[in-house]
């Protein structure tokens, strides 16, 4: 009997123009008003939906832009560790600006399938094609290599993944940026 092969990993990112219309798309969601700031929060930080979903006030330290994600992937697995991370200005915006609730969740969400439902709507509004909501980790990963110039560790650091191979397979580095880095020398 023969393991079954695992599903290839997706390398799918959008480009800056698609990321502009999903930010978009996302604002004109009627059921969550708040569907731009939780995208643009997961996109900028790479974190998976369910750490943005369940960040509590008490987490995030403002005056050094640092969060602490308490409930990650890496706590449910043999480490059981939180993971701090760094936050940009444009997310400390966004979190202030959100309206206290009683449990001090920033964006508390009643329907995890309502909310997935509502994002594909805006992913087709947008006019994407086969992108999910989790590719956003993807998109960041990349955006931060090939933009920003940051390491292997400041990626593992920030994404919360163990290995190189991890990075490897979330930052997807394009040959073109592969190219211009050839051109400089």
């Amino acid at each position: 009997v023969e393991k079954p092969k695992p599903a290839p990993a997706r390398d799918r990112t959008l480009n800056q123009d698609e990321l502009k219309r999903l930010f978009r798309a996302c604002e004109k969601c009627y059921k969550f008003h708040n569907l731009r700031a939780i995208v643009e929060v997961i996109y900028l930080t790479m974190s998976r939906r369910g750490e943005v979903l369940d960040l509590k006030r008490t987490d995030v330290d403002y005056m050094h832009r640092v969060a602490v994600l308490r409930e990650t992937k890496d706590n449910q697995s043999s480490t059981g560790k939180d993971r701090k991370i760094g936050l940009s200005p444009r997310v400390v915006e966004l979190l202030q600006a959100q309206p206290e609730s009683v449990s001090g969740i920033y964006f508390p969400i009643r329907s995890i399938s309502a909310f997935e439902k509502a994002f594909k709507r805006a992913v087709k509004r947008a006019d994407i094609t086969d992108f999910h909501m989790h590719d956003l980790r993807h998109c960041r990963a990349t955006d931060l290599v090939e933009i920003h110039g940051w390491n292997t560790v400041e990626l593992m650091q920030q994404g919360g993944w163990t290995s190189a191979a991890m990075v490897k397979r979330y930052a997807n580095i394009s040959p073109r940026h592969l190219a211009r880095k050839l051109k400089q020398g």
